[in-house]
């Protein structure tokens, strides 16, 4: 398969480099015969056709790794599973939204387990079936290794980066780093467009930040006025009565025929607006940020059923008018 083949370039190429800034200035030869090799990688690569289905190579190092040829078991499957289950969440709320809960049937967002890789030691993950196209799961995992990043570098950096996602993102993300902070482990994520590599340093911060930075949802009924949806980018903004303009994403499963909808029926008129309200905060700042449900021309009746665009967030709080 032309996606594994790639997946395997990438990551020997992920595990050269690595060795490559490990030695020392002495070791002249063997950094001659590493370049030579990367060179060859690199070659190959640009020679392999392109494949967009999700690959992601982890690689971990440190005390649970036994001489780079072995990983104590029970964190390396603890850490398959929990890497996993975030990219997993990450693809839900890219797909149903914030709020969405963790369907039964999670098979579009698993991931194949089809080798290991030397040098630390690996795991290479990818996706069943191969695509032309970027697919949501490569997507989500994209976004998962920004989410890692972004743990370990500040908290403003990564507020920012929380801020698109429902607490169960962060509780995931949290765990794995917690798991591999206490364990001594280092990690590096190789994929097809990013590398992200967390040193012990760079663990240690994600855990204490991890730890720090807060996540609420809520969702919100809102009274105002509507100024609109933008199909390309699937943006809108609405004035509430006390004057603030909010605007943020729409619900990723409305189609573009119902947002072309609300803008004629509502653009520029006095309506309600179901959103989902994402804050994230650490000690002296905070982000917020909208999903919109749905539109109506009032807020409904706290005894009324909720729509069929509202349930996929509704489902994870009860709504709260605001005017």
């Amino acid at each position: 398969m032309v996606g594994r083949e790639r997946q395997r370039l990438y990551a020997e190429l992920g595990a050269i480099r690595e060795l490559l800034g490990a030695l020392r200035p002495e070791n002249v030869f063997e950094r001659r015969s590493l370049q030579s090799r990367v060179r060859t990688l690199e070659k190959q690569l640009a020679e392999t056709p392109l494949d967009h289905s999700a690959k992601l190579v982890a690689s971990f190092d440190g005390d649970p790794v036994l001489g780079r040829a072995g990983i104590d078991a029970k964190f390396g499957g603890t850490m398959l599973v929990e890497l996993q289950d975030l990219v997993s969440r990450v693809h839900l709320q890219r797909v149903g939204g914030s709020g969405a809960k963790t369907p039964r049937d999670d098979r579009a967002s698993r991931l194949q387990f089809t080798g290991t890789v030397l040098g630390s030691f690996g795991f290479t993950l990818e996706e069943a079936q191969a695509s032309l196209f970027p697919s949501r799961l490569s997507e989500a995992i994209e976004a998962s290794l920004v989410l890692f990043d972004a743990a370990a570098t500040d908290d403003e950096t990564f507020i920012e980066a929380i801020a698109d996602s429902d607490p169960r993102v962060l509780g995931a993300l949290k765990k794995m780093v917690e798991g591999m902070y206490k364990a001594g482990a280092t990690v590096r994520f190789i994929t097809p467009e990013k590398e992200v590599a967390l040193d012990k340093r760079r663990v240690e911060a994600a855990w204490e930040r991890t730890g720090r930075v807060e996540v609420d949802q809520e969702v919100l009924w809102l009274q105002g006025i509507f100024l609109g949806v933008l199909g390309d980018s699937r943006r809108f903004e609405f004035a509430i009565e006390n004057g603030d303009v909010i605007g943020g994403r729409v619900l990723p499963t409305l189609d573009s025929e119902t947002l072309a909808g609300w803008n004629a029926r509502y653009f520029r008129q006095r309506c309600a607006a179901q959103v989902v309200s994402v804050t994230s905060r650490t000690a002296g700042k905070s982000v917020q940020k909208h999903t919109l449900i749905t539109l109506a021309e009032r807020i409904p009746d706290t005894t009324e059923e909720p729509g069929p665009e509202a349930t996929p967030a509704a489902e994870s709080a009860r709504p709260r008018g605001r005017s």
